[in-house]
């Protein structure tokens, strides 16, 4: 049954960010929040892993939420593209606790120069970051933390499975402008 909840739970949010997204661009990587545990069910699942998990998830939510990061932090006159990823990476103007850079990914090199254009006009305010190398439902979920892991689910050993970036993987781009 346990199994069961997990692989629907990741289906259900690939399905949606699938469906969120254009058919001829990939799925940018966003951390997928865990499932919360809902009051009726916390009963249930109160000591198993999926409980865990979820109780977890939510504290990592509450701890570590994304970090916004204003344009104007940005240093758009350093932006570095990757031929072979097709990642484009703009360093910040100073070092924003352990963040030194953002990234995303873009398979076509016309709308990434379109969005390095959009940044630089200032058509976009800001962009969110989460402040982990890894994702927080694959280090959790998928990868399978131990139940010691998710009982305890301390900050440093948080830290610890997920890891600090220093180049973070853009979730949002903020406040839109025509």
């Amino acid at each position: 049954m346990a199994r069961t909840l997990l692989m629907t739970v990741a289906l259900t949010l690939l399905a949606a960010q699938a469906w969120a997204q254009p058919a001829d661009r990939p799925a940018p990587r966003r951390p997928a929040p865990l499932p919360e545990a809902r009051p009726e069910t916390a009963g249930e699942t109160a000591g198993t892993k999926e409980g865990l998990a979820a109780d977890c998830g939510a504290k990592i939510q509450r701890t570590f939420p994304p970090v916004r990061i204003a344009v104007s932090e940005l240093a758009l006159d350093r932006v570095k593209l990757g031929q072979q990823l097709r990642m484009v990476s703009i360093p910040l103007k100073a070092p924003r606790g352990d963040i030194k850079a953002v990234h995303w990914f873009e398979n076509d090199l016309q709308q990434a120069f379109e969005l390095i254009r959009l940044l630089q006009a200032g058509r976009v305010a800001a962009v969110t970051v989460m402040p982990f190398v890894h994702d927080p439902s694959e280090a959790y979920i998928f990868r399978g933390a131990t139940a010691d892991d998710l009982r305890a689910c301390q900050t440093d050993r948080i830290i610890e499975v997920l890891g600090r970036c220093s180049e973070c993987e853009v979730l949002e781009w903020l406040d839109l402008k025509p």
